[in-house]
Parts: C-alpha cells; structure tokens; sequence
C-alpha cells in the first residue's frame, strides 16, 4: 500500500537522519509527544497539559496530557504529514493513559494529520485515550487496545492502520469517515462500537471480526 511505504520511508529517514545523541538514540529509539522528544528511558516531561513519563520498560505514562501540537514527519507529492505521537524502534511501545486526548487542528487537503505513527507493535493498555479530528487515527506495525477506553477517529482515511489489530477488554468506538474503518490482515475486538465500517467479508477477513 502507498501510503503504508510513504509513512515508514518518512520513519526511517526521522530514525536515521534526526536523532540527536542520547541514551534512546544509542539504542535506535525515536520517541515524541507532542512534539517533544524523549532522550533517555525514565524521563519525565511536560507536555499538553500533563506530564508524560518513559520508563524504563518501554511503557508510557501520560496524565491528563492532551496533544495539540504535532510533528511534522516530512511531505511527499505536495501533502505534509504529522503525528501527535510519533514512536520508531524494534520493542512494543505501551502507553497508559489517564484522561488524555490528541487532537489534530482543521486543516485543508494538503495536510495529513496522524494521532499516532509508529513502525513497530503498539498497546493501549489499562485507561482513556480520545484520538479526534485526525485524517487517520493510528498507524502501527501492530495495534492493541487491552482494558483500555477509547476512541479513534479517521476522518480521510482509515481510522486504523495495521497489519494486525488486537481489541480486548474495555471497550473501543471505531469511527472513520473515509473509505475503510480498518486495515488490517487480521482483526479481533470486542464490546467495540466500529462506525462506517466498510464490509468485513468483502475484504476477507470477516471470520476474525467478533463485535458486541
């Protein structure tokens, strides 16, 4: 898929060629909030409000952090990309959350605004996250929401964006305003609300779909 290669040609090049020297850059890990860039396992930093903390893990922490400000990733055929929270590295990234948000400005047709990037496996685990008003909500090599409130919004393009998705516990509402809800070679979720899903069947992989 263009856009998958688009997004991940964007990532290694921020991998490669953006990273300043520091503990997490040694280890080829890239991590933003906000626009504001971890540089070392247990930092803790203020970001939209709250505070967002590392820890040593790979699990992150955000209070009450509500992301307006993002990171630009790089343009291709005219159209600038950014993301609320933008993570390259070989581990699972685990984000808790306490009444946290990301929310994209309007913004014209020139512009893609992701909730949250990331070329490796990515968890929302154990608490609330609203993804609102992004073009695509979560881009991931993996995507899981485990015991977890939340809602992702794709209002262009596919809320989710995924090789693999992974819902369980809590409960997840799925909206997308564009030609598919979700991307994905294999999708499970449960006392999940999918909204403008497209047909499950027609993409084939309707037998791993399960929605209370």
């Amino acid at each position: 898929m263009k856009r998958r290669i688009i997004a991940l040609v964007l990532a290694l090049m921020l991998a490669l060629t953006l990273l300043p020297a520091g503990a997490l850059a040694d280890d080829g890990i890239y991590l933003s909030v906000g626009g504001k860039q971890f540089t070392w396992l247990g930092e803790t930093i203020k970001v939209g409000g709250g505070t967002a903390c590392l820890g040593m893990d790979m699990v992150l922490e955000l209070q009450n952090v509500n992301i307006t400000q993002f990171e630009k990733l790089g343009s291709e055929d005219g159209v600038t990309y950014y993301a609320g929270i933008v993570y390259s590295g070989s581990e699972r990234l685990n984000i808790r959350t306490v009444n946290s948000s990301i929310k994209a400005p309007n913004h014209g047709t020139n512009a893609v605004y992701e909730g949250i990037f990331s070329d490796s496996k990515l968890t929302l685990r154990d608490g609330s996250m609203s993804i609102k008003n992004t073009d695509i909500g979560v881009e991931a090599l993996a995507f899981s929401a485990n015991n977890c409130q939340c809602s992702v919004e794709g209002k262009t393009g596919p809320a989710i964006i995924a090789d693999r998705v992974d819902i369980y516990g809590g409960s997840c509402t799925i909206e997308s305003h564009g030609a598919n809800a979700v991307v994905a070679g294999y999708f499970k979720a449960h006392n999940t609300k999918i909204v403008h899903t497209p047909d499950f069947a027609k993409l084939g992989y309707c037998d791993a779909v399960s929605v209370l």
